[in-house]
């Protein structure tokens, strides 16, 4: 009996992932990480509609159904769960809007080891920069949305990429991969080619599926030139301070443009975030993405323009103020207009 009891003294503590973020992508990741046996906790704003539902359970456990299965218990609450026997730093996967981002970090503890999911990753990189906290950087393309609070429809099965050499990411690759999630550990470089990969596939699909009122599948088919456009702009603007002929830069942004339709493809019947939030009057994270890359190009040495980038981002905001008006912005982007050539 001694020596049990030693053994579980020395063993280490399975580690707790608190999920910031109670949106589709939160709740469906905290439902597939709770299904997988990996102890996790939903933290949802004190106030939201889906506090006041966690409240009338009691625990606040609330189960989640995603994809109409059976559905899972899991532990919704407002503030973190942590472990009192471990050393090691607290475990959070950030799942907010870009423009939460912030606020939903001010619950982890200095030093919390965090992993960003969010859309527009590099738009929020120096604001979470400057925070003491062990940021590992991911980002995933599965699709979800929300058919009624903790009610999930997995519209798409994407993958999520991990840099395994931030502080801890491999071993939360290992999580995400043990919950399906399709985990996949990437080097520093590898990882910030693929989260300019996100950035162009969230500023094509996201900002075309909301003004269109389609699904991704349908977005590339009614609007190539365009999208092909927009990567273009965010090839020129990743490459700004380097010396890179016009070919080397184009080349990049057609591979930009295939990790695009690729996404697309996966998540062909997902209906896209921003389409989500117009639909629902809600903010959307249009100046994280497309308003980002026309700021940036516009900041950059020497200025670049970004007119795709900015009509698009003029276009939603102005769809976000008057819904019924109809899209005249979009439309000169797809009579390609702003398509021509848009040299340094």
């Amino acid at each position: 009996k001694k020596l049990e009891s030693t053994r579980r003294t020395n063993m280490t503590p399975a580690p707790i992932y608190n999920i910031i973020g109670a949106g589709a992508l939160g709740t469906m990741v905290a439902a597939k990480m709770a299904q997988a046996g990996i102890d996790i906790r939903l933290i949802v704003r004190d106030g939201s509609m889906k506090h006041a539902i966690a409240k009338q359970h009691r625990g606040g456990i609330v189960r989640i159904v995603v994809d109409d299965d059976e559905g899972i218990d899991v532990e919704v609450a407002t503030s973190p769960k942590r472990n009192a026997l471990s050393s090691d730093p607290s475990r959070y996967v950030l799942c907010t809007k870009a423009y939460d981002a912030k606020t939903g970090v001010s619950v982890c503890e200095p030093g919390a080891r965090v992993i960003t999911l969010c859309n527009g990753s590099l738009a929020l990189r120096s604001a979470l920069n400057g925070l003491n906290l062990e940021l590992v950087r991911a980002t995933t393309t599965h699709g979800c949305w929300e058919k009624s609070p903790f009610e999930i429809v997995h519209a798409g099965f994407g993958r999520i990429w991990i840099s395994s050499d931030d502080a801890g990411g491999l071993e939360m690759a290992q999580h995400f991969k043990r919950a399906g999630l399709g985990a996949i550990p990437l080097s520093a470089s590898e990882m910030d080619n693929r989260l300019w990969s996100k950035l162009a596939a969230n500023c094509v699909l996201n900002p075309i599926t909301a003004l269109l009122a389609c699904n991704n599948g349908n977005a590339l088919p009614r609007a190539e030139p365009l999208a092909r456009r927009v990567c273009t702009e965010i090839a020129n603007l990743r490459f700004t301070s380097f010396t890179f002929d016009n070919t080397h830069v184009q080349t990049y942004a057609n591979r930009l443009y295939e990790d695009v339709a690729e996404c697309a493809r996966e998540n062909a019947n997902n209906f896209s975030s921003m389409f989500q939030d117009l639909r629902h009057g809600r903010r959307t994270e249009i100046d994280f993405l497309n308003g980002w890359v026309a700021s940036a190009s516009a900041q950059a040495n020497p200025p670049l323009s970004a007119p795709a980038n900015l009509k698009l981002a003029m276009a939603i905001r102005n769809k976000s103020k008057f819904p019924a008006h109809p899209s005249y912005l979009l439309n000169d982007l797809l009579s390609d207009s702003l398509l021509a050539d848009n040299d340094r």
